[in-house]
């Protein structure tokens, strides 16, 4: 699936992961500074266009091609666990 991604943090490079809940370890990312990710609207219709991508088997053949499952939502939180261990690893 597509990371789930809330509209506001498709802009801060939370936009989507493989494995949902999982190892986040492939993400959608968008620049912060881009004018198009400043329109809301649009950020919240690229990350439900991918969402939907991976709802379908054609869509779902596609990512296998890249090794992806789909993508979800994701929120700053979901990367604390990764946040953690590379705090350790310093």
């Amino acid at each position: 699936m597509i990371p789930s991604i809330p509209p506001q943090n498709v802009c801060n490079n939370k936009v989507a992961t493989t494995n949902p809940g999982k190892i986040y370890n492939d993400t959608v990312s968008v620049s912060k500074t881009s004018q198009v990710m400043q329109d809301e609207g649009f950020r919240k219709a690229l990350g439900e266009s991918l969402i939907e991508i991976g709802k379908t088997e054609e869509g779902l053949k596609v990512l296998k091609t890249l090794g992806h499952k789909g993508y979800d939502w994701a929120k700053s939180e979901d990367y604390d666990g990764e946040r953690a261990v590379q705090k350790e690893l310093k």
